[in-house]
């Protein structure tokens, strides 16, 4: 979120990104910035994690509206997740549970706040515990979700857009092999198929050996 705030929103996105107005796109930000930059840069700045929250929303929200101007896609965002508590960066507070409230209070606050930029999908109360940290059978052992119990972000998302969207079972433990391919441009297409022209031609290796 830092990155596109500074940066915008369309820096990360690929070149073939063009989505139509019937689209539903959901930006997913915020969850190493609660984890681990809010605080930092607080502890640095002598200022309240709120403050610093809040400050990185309204910095966010305006690169939201510059993306919303470009892309007539219908726009959500998704919900921060609740914490977990072994993975947090405890060197900014004097205990592990005054880091683990605190990240608890920082991500509440960031998600109210989005909420007020655009559609929340919200879907934070199906993987919370009673503490208010994400739930260990709910999760991937991490700070993520088990991509396999993800219905409850599929219902949430309809709930939000009034789409009718259905869930399908990932590839575990890793589900990146279902992601779309990352884009390359056509000209690096060009410069990579004549650099290993000119090496297999020279009787070297190329790499990577057998892709565009």
């Amino acid at each position: 979120m830092h990155r596109v705030a500074r940066d915008g929103i369309s820096s990360i996105v690929p070149g073939n990104f063009k989505p139509s107005r019937d689209d539903v796109v959901v930006l997913s930000f915020g969850e190493i910035d609660c984890r681990a930059h809010i605080p930092k840069i607080a502890s640095g700045r002598q200022t309240s994690t709120r403050a610093e929250t809040l400050a990185l929303c309204d910095r966010f929200e305006k690169a939201f509206v510059q993306f919303a101007k470009k892309y007539p896609a219908r726009l959500a965002i998704s919900c921060v997740i609740p914490p977990s508590k072994e993975v947090l960066l405890t060197e900014y507070y004097r205990s592990a549970d005054e880091c683990f409230e605190d990240a608890i209070a920082i991500r509440d606050v960031m998600n109210d706040r989005l909420s007020g930029i655009a559609p929340l999908i919200d879907f934070r109360d199906s993987f919370r515990s009673d503490r208010g940290g994400l739930q260990p059978e709910m999760s991937d052992g991490l700070m993520h979700i088990d991509s396999r119990k993800s219905q409850p972000v599929v219902a949430a998302l309809n709930s939000a857009m009034g789409t009718a969207y259905t869930s399908i079972e990932p590839k575990w433990p890793h589900p990146f092999p279902m992601a779309m391919p990352p884009y390359i441009s056509p000209l690096r297409k060009a410069r990579r198929k004549i650099k290993r022209y000119v090496l297999s031609s020279l009787g070297l290796k190329t790499y990577p050996p057998d892709t565009e």
